[in-house]
């Protein structure tokens, strides 16, 4: 007997000029002054490569050892390269006893360091069991119960985030009891991008709240993305969801000063029926360049997650650019290999132009226990999230690879 439905949450959550793309992803540089990568930051490597050859392939980052922080869940790689060998990746993650009531994969956040940005060794934090940041001590915070890292930037003093939390808030739904929510928006410093100085905003500590009742992001606002637009003025990319009708949509804020901001409702929502993202975007990666914006997204269909591309004049209004793989998206979980570490779900993704020219593109695929599922949040309880690398050579951003370390 199906289970009655329940609310989604996300999972992990063109162009075909390469010269004009690598262009507007040159912004990920050189920081002048910031801490540099060290022999202390480095912990022992851990290694991501089996036997089971193809089956692992993209894998770049897997769950930690037992004991560790993230030794359960691992999710949305947000990547700096700050010089040829000093590459950043801070993500969110769990171990087996945190709170189960919090239906995602967040719990914390932690900081990986690579000399390459392939090879990736875990950075011990000063926080519970290594990670860099946990949620806050405050149990009146909107940060109590749970984190996820949304964007990190390079500033002149080292570090700035925007980051997702939720409260201690035991919620009933139908058949579901959960923690965690609704979802708001915050923001962090740190010299060094290991030990973070949270920044109280008007909404419980948050910089953005949800919306009110009836309004489309009623539900939760999370991973947020943060652009650049001029010397004063910011762009936030965030998501929500309808718990009611399953669909995700991708909205947008602005602000002046980085602490009021200005919401400018839905940009992006469900795809045509039978896409891959049928049910929605959920978290995305925009990349302005020159006069133009590329989106980078995860799309949802049938509680499955894939990545899609869109483009914009002015990063509000988009067009889908169709993809190679299965329904129009450009990379798609291992469907031919169903015992792959990303048979079940690909998402978050993060893109950064490679020294050799190509491309580079972060996410996090979810492999799954079982073959069938009534609904997102069962097949989320059964889903191992770890980190994997895709690569394009930047002639058609359409068609992308799993890394290799033979690569």
């Amino acid at each position: 007997m199906a289970r009655r439905q329940q609310p989604r949450m996300a999972c992990c959550s063109p162009v075909n000029h390469r010269r004009s793309l690598l262009k507007g992803l040159a912004g990920v540089g050189l920081a002048a002054g910031l801490p540099r990568l060290t022999d202390a930051m480095m912990n022992e490597p851990q290694a991501t490569t089996t036997t089971e050859g193809s089956l692992q392939a993209g894998l770049i980052l897997p769950v930690g050892r037992a004991g560790n922080w993230d030794s359960a869940q691992l999710s949305n790689p947000r990547v700096i390269r700050l010089g040829a060998t000093d590459w950043r990746m801070w993500y969110y993650g769990r171990d087996p006893d945190f709170d189960p009531l919090v239906r995602l994969p967040t719990g914390r956040i932690g900081l990986a360091v690579s000399t390459d940005g392939r090879h990736w060794q875990r950075v011990t934090g000063s926080a519970t069991r290594g990670a860099v940041m946990d949620p806050a001590p405050d149990p009146d915070r909107f940060d109590s119960a749970h984190i996820g890292v949304g964007d990190v930037h390079a500033t002149a003093d080292g570090f700035e985030m925007w980051y997702f939390g939720g409260p201690q808030n035991v919620q009933q739904l139908g058949e579901l009891t959960f923690n965690g929510f609704p979802l708001r928006i915050g923001h962090a410093t740190s010299r060094d991008g290991e030990h973070w100085q949270r920044n109280s905003g008007p909404f419980s500590g948050a910089i953005l709240n949800h919306g009110a009742p009836g309004e489309a992001d009623a539900f939760m606002v999370g991973w947020p993305q943060v652009l650049q637009l001029s010397a004063k003025v910011r762009r936030m990319y965030y998501h929500s969801v309808n718990p009611f009708t399953n669909k995700f949509f991708i909205c947008a804020a602005e602000s002046v000063d980085g602490g009021d901001w200005k919401k400018l409702g839905v940009i992006f929502g469900p795809g045509e029926p039978d896409a891959f993202d049928e049910d929605g975007p959920a978290t995305r990666h925009v990349i302005r360049r020159g006069d133009e914006f590329l989106m980078f997204y995860e799309g949802f269909r049938e509680q499955r997650a894939s990545i899609g591309l869109a483009q914009s004049a002015d990063g509000l209004s988009w067009t889908r650019v169709p993809g190679a793989a299965a329904r129009g998206a450009i990379f798609a979980p291992a469907e031919a290999e169903p015992g792959a570490w990303d048979s079940g779900a690909v998402g978050t993704p993060w893109v950064l132009q490679a020294p050799d020219g190509g491309l580079l593109m972060y996410y996090v695929g979810a492999g799954y226990r079982g073959e069938d599922f009534d609904d997102l949040v069962e097949a989320e309880a059964s889903a191992v999230h770890q980190i994997g690398l895709a690569t394009c050579n930047g002639e058609d951003l359409t068609r992308w690879a799993r890394w290799q370390a033979c690569d």
